[in-house]
């Protein structure tokens, strides 16, 4: 049988082979990525892990985007820090840093697209596009970079970190620079330390006003800011912190050293910081730092990220709020380790928008083996510190050394410094003697100035206060003391200082550094490992850079620096014309000029002038004056070199002779008739002109101002390489009079007479002037004032006179001058008693001499007077009108038209008087004894109201007594008065509670009192008649004494019968009829009726 063969069987091998090649050449053609070198800590290399990180674990990246056109940008900020460049100071705003210098959309798009694409979620975007935070899980980010995430224990610190086991890579075309988070190997931490309870053995004991001679409050200010006003108003200082802080620790330090209520606001980064930890303390510092140097400003603005928040997060953060002109940074990572690029990038940002960063150095003394971000960053300014000692508490700056503790618990601890072993020396160090600092002329040198870090008093912790050192003290201290700075900067108009190390290091290298900063040239940050570095010299070191500021003239130096607003330009000029070069500086005039050409003072002389001053000129120039100028500027704070022009000298040879020719405009006109000449001249470069009025000049295109009529002859000299050439026209410019306008103003044009008017020419065409006034008064001044002392509306005239004729202009009622008020001169308030007479002589003036008559308002009392001419007041208050408070008003009128009046108001203050009482006459009496007498007194009072009479008795019998209230007197005489004369004396009394001084007046009355014996029946004639059955009985009375009658008809009863009606004696006797009697006898009495 023959060999069948399936298909199929046949293209396996062939599927197969397909298969494998396919795999091989992918593999191969894999496309490239690109290594993010310096992800992995140098110490990984050393050490072996001890497991993985969870994959299911978390974590937060930063990745970090480089920035477009890097060269522009650091030829950008050269310039920006060159006063010689017109660029000087002219900052971005953060809108305008992205727009020139960021990534683009588009890159920034394709990262976000990288990390969704990887499983990461966006956390975050940046306006600038410079970081983009994301966050996923181990496995994802593993996965993404192409590393594994392993866990080590950590050589120095009492924990495990994690870290890549080899350097992360991305597409090569995918624009990553950085990826930060990948690792917690370096966390950051303060830079501050709490030293021993006591205070430096280098300060003076008890040198500070702080607890135990600590530093606080204002003894910062009074030994760096003496007499210094500055208070920060108006300026923000931003905190970089990685912890929070306790609100009332700041408050008790402002009212502890009494400081004013500062503003604090908190800005959270990654989620902010829940409540405080250990590093609370290093906040407080911060701000307490802030507030001591700079009181017054408008607010603290305190940037509070996690302990493990990648450091571009907060960086970028605090760039693009862009809110505060300086920023303090007292945190740094643990050990030394690659840079930064992400953070480097940001720094050059803050720089570009004229921001101060300034970051403590840090405490270890020297650094010996690298220096841990950011101390070595050229971007930002590295503060040192020192020990300070002053005068007394709250006294004035006496030295400084370096801050160095030596070995304190194991550590060295001091200011750091040393040199980078990343960054190339930037172009501000550059020049510096190096030798005795042991500096490097190569390398970035740290720190680059320095500020008090040692014996300081902080409140932290909720209520604890400790004695604090470290350059954390230092850097807040520098932050706030720019704010001063540039409080100065702006109230002279101009911008902030920005990074200041480039003005630094030109301070600190010329001839006023020692008047701007304190040079700390005693002390050392030496240690163990590195025993003679480095030393204190006098200049600039790498202890404490160029030393602290000294108040004043530190500020003044920062801010009334000198630069160039606009350059000389190049030239381009035909031999035997004019070239000039200038230079307009900015800054704190005087300035001094001194000129250069090719590189040499310009002397001057010969065809060149100005060479101190702004403008050079260079009159007829020829070849030798061909080549490059620049110029020096110079004021109190230095000097700054122009950048250099270039003068081009060309030669025509043979050249053609030179064509005047002109025209004018205009060239006709009434004086002063201003002309203005365009030379219309060809082959010339210099010119002189005749105007035909005795003017001349040499511009090329003059005006001339002719002031006098007539017909004038113009000439005009072209003067060239090529010889000379005159050109005159004849009559060219005609001038001629003008009539004149009269016109006038006045002010004031109304008022009271007298009035004094100012008048103003406003004529044209005119030298003489006649005015009239309309008053009958004239004038011939130009600008005449005039005095209208009548009443009325006047027409004023004005005829001006020129050369070209003459012209008349009114003003009809123009001015109106008004009777003048008169003036009545105050009157006092007045006191005065009941019928008591008020007199006194009004006065009055009227600055028109008007006649002046005197009246009262209504209102006033009915029986006051005034006399109209002379103003004599007169009034006696009547008991009617009573006591109380009158308000009176007396008003002058003139007879003016119209009459004009003025009034004055016053007060008379009337007190109630005392009049005395009248007691009614007392007529005499005769009672008989043991007869009661009752006599009813009456008395009248003339006061108003009428007062309390009180009546009372004198020269009366014993017994005898009055109702002191109504009067009414009484007496039964006794036995022992019988036939008696009594005396009796009545006195009524009166009392005033509504008067002054009330003196109980009083009147009386006497009277006599008869006391005769009891009635008795008359024996000269008979006492009883009978008559017609009536018995009537007769007795001695005393006339108008009643009697009464009673009659019994047993004695032994005790009730008597009345026998009325009563009997009224009108004589010596009286009688009584009874016709009632009916009985043989009745017994009969009679006695006296009360």
């Amino acid at each position: 049988m023959g060999k069948l063969r399936n298909p199929m069987l046949r293209k396996i091998p062939i599927l197969i082979l397909a298969v494998i090649s396919f795999a091989g050449s992918s593999a191969f053609a894999q496309a490239p990525r690109k290594i993010l070198r310096d992800s992995v800590p140098a110490i990984v290399s050393h050490l072996t892990p001890i497991g993985r990180l969870p994959s299911t674990n978390h974590l937060n990246l930063a990745i970090g985007l480089p920035l477009r056109n890097q060269a522009a940008l650091d030829e950008f900020l050269r310039q920006l820090y060159d006063p010689g460049s017109t660029n000087y100071h002219k900052y971005l705003a953060p809108q305008e840093f992205a727009e020139r210098f960021g990534p683009t959309e588009q890159d920034y798009q394709a990262v976000k697209n990288f990390a969704e694409v990887n499983g990461l979620t966006i956390a975050s975007t940046s306006s600038n596009r410079v970081v983009l935070d994301v966050e996923g899980s181990v496995s994802d980010i593993e996965r993404a970079f192409k590393i594994t995430l392993r866990v080590y224990q950590h050589p120095a610190e009492l924990r495990t970190f994690y870290a890549p086991d080899v350097e992360p890579s991305v597409d090569a075309n995918l624009p990553v620079l950085s990826v930060s988070g990948l690792d917690n190997f370096a966390l950051p931490h303060p830079k501050n330390l709490i030293p021993q309870k006591k205070t430096s053995a280098d300060a003076t004991p008890q040198a500070g006003s702080g607890p135990s001679g600590t530093y606080a409050g204002h003894d910062f200010r009074a030994a760096y800011l003496p007499g210094v006003t500055l208070d920060g108003s108006g300026q923000s200082v931003a905190l970089l912190e990685f912890d929070g802080y306790y609100s009332n620790d700041i408050a008790s330090y402002e009212n502890t050293y009494g400081l004013p209520g500062m503003s604090l606001t908190n800005v959270a980064v990654d989620g902010g910081v829940g409540n405080p930890g250990s590093g609370n303390s290093e906040v407080a510092l911060d701000i307490e730092m802030a507030i001591a140097m700079a009181p017054g400003l408008s607010k603290v603005i305190v940037y509070e990220a996690p302990n493990t928040s990648p450091w571009p997060d907060i960086l970028n953060r605090m760039a693009n709020d862009n809110s505060a002109r300086q920023i303090s940074c007292s945190w740094g990572d643990t050990s030394p380790g690659s840079p930064d690029p992400t953070s480097e990038q940001i720094f050059k940002q803050m720089v570009a928008q004229g921001q101060s960063f300034f970051n403590a150095s840090g405490d270890s003394d020297a650094f010996t083996s690298g220096i841990p971000f950011p101390s070595e960053s050229t971007n930002i300014t590295q503060v040192g510190g020192t020990t300070l000692t002053t005068a007394r508490p709250g006294g004035s700056w006496s030295s400084e050394t370096v801050w160095n503790w030596g070995r304190q618990q194991g550590s060295y601890v001091g200011s750091s410094g040393g040199i980078s072993q990343n960054y190339s020396i930037p172009i501000w160090q550059q020049g510096i003697n190096m030798t005795a600092n042991h500096g490097s002329t190569t390398m970035q040198n740290v720190p680059d100035v320095a500020l008090t870090a040692d014996n300081i008093s902080v409140k932290y912790n909720n209520g604890q206060t400790g004695t604090f050192g470290g350059t954390s003290c230092a850097a807040p201290l520098w932050a706030a003391f720019t704010a001063l700075v540039n409080q100065q900067a702006a109230a002279a108009s101009q911008p902030s200082v920005g990074f200041i190390n480039p003005a630094v290091y030109s301070i600190g290298k010329g001839v006023n550094y020692t008047a701007d900063f304190h040079d700390i040239t005693t002390g050392n940050n030496f240690s163990r490992n590195s025993p003679t570095n480095f030393p204190a010299v006098p200049g600039y070191d790498l202890c404490t850079g160029w030393g602290t500021p000294n108040g004043t003239n530190l500020i003044n130096a920062l801010t009334l620096r000198l630069y160039i607003l606009a350059q000389p330009t190049n030239q381009t000029a035909t031999a035997g014309s004019n070239a000039t070069f200038s230079v307009v500086a900015g800054g704190q005039p005087p300035f001094g000029y001194r000129w250069r050409f090719n590189g040499t003072n310009l002397p001057a002389g010969g065809n060149i002038s100005g060479v101190t001053s702004n403008v050079l000129t260079l009159v007829s120039v020829t070849t030798n004056n061909a080549g490059n100028y620049s110029v020096v500027v110079t004021n109190f704070s230095g000097a700054v070199t122009s950048g250099v022009a270039t003068l081009t000298v060309t030669v025509i040879s043979n050249p053609p002779p030179p064509v005047a020719n002109f025209s004018g405009n205009p060239t006709n006109g009434a004086v002063p008739l201003t002309v203005n000449f365009t030379n219309l001249s060809s082959g010339a470069t210099n010119y002189v002109w005749n105007f035909g009025d005795s003017h001349s000049s040499t511009n090329a295109n003059p005006s001339n101002v002719y002031t006098n009529a007539g017909s004038y002859t113009v000439t005009l000299t072209a003067i060239g390489a090529g010889g000379a050439n005159i050109l005159a026209r004849t009559n060219f410019i005609v001038v001629t009079n003008v009539p004149p306008t009269a016109n006038f103003s006045a002010s004031p044009t109304n008022g009271i007479s007298p009035l004094t008017v100012s008048f103003t020419n406003l004529s044209s065409g005119a030298t003489n002037y006649n005015w009239n006034f309309g008053d009958g008064q004239i004038s011939a001044s130009a600008n005449p004032i005039h005095v209208y002392t009548n009443t009325g509306s006047f027409t004023v005239m004005l005829n001006a006179i020129g050369a070209g004729g003459t012209n008349t202009f009114s003003r009809a009622n123009y001015i109106v001058a008004t009777n003048s008020t008169p003036i009545l001169s105050p009157i006092s308030d007045k006191t005065i008693i009941e019928l008591a007479t008020l007199t006194f002589t009004n006065t009055a003036t009227d600055a028109d001499g008007d006649l002046l008559l005197f009246s009262l308002d209504s209102g006033a009392p009915t029986n006051a007077t005034i006399n109209s001419a002379t103003g004599i007041f007169s009034w006696m208050p009547t008991e009617a009108q009573g006591s109380g408070t009158n308000l009176i008003s007396v008003r002058v009128t003139d007879n003016g038209v119209p009459p004009l009046s003025a009034m004055q108001t016053f007060t008379v203050v009337v007190s109630e008087s005392n009049l005395p009482p009248v007691l009614a006459p007392i007529a005499g009496r005769t009672i008989h004894v043991g007869t009661t007498l009752t006599i009813t007194n009456s008395a009248t009072d003339p006061d108003i109201p009428t007062n309390i009479l009180t009546f009372s008795l004198t020269n009366a019998p014993a017994s005898a007594v009055i109702n002191s209230t109504n009067g009414i007197f009484t007496w039964t005489p006794g036995n022992v008065f019988t036939n008696t004369t009594n005396s009796v004396t009545v006195v009524v009394t009166d009392y005033n509670p509504w008067a002054i001084n009330d003196q109980h007046l009083s009147d009386s009355k006497t009277f006599q009192i008869v006391v005769v014996p009891p009635p008795s029946f008359l024996t000269s004639q008979p006492p009883v008649t009978f008559t017609n059955g009536a018995i009537t009985i007769s007795w001695g009375a005393i006339s108008g004494q009643m009697y009464r009658v009673q009659f019994t008809e047993n004695l032994g009863a005790t009730n008597w019968t009345d026998l009325p009606p009563d009997v009224t004696a009108i004589s010596s006797t009286a009688s009584k009829t009874d016709s009632t009697n009916t009985n043989s006898f009745r017994f009969y009495r009679v006695f006296p009726v009360p």
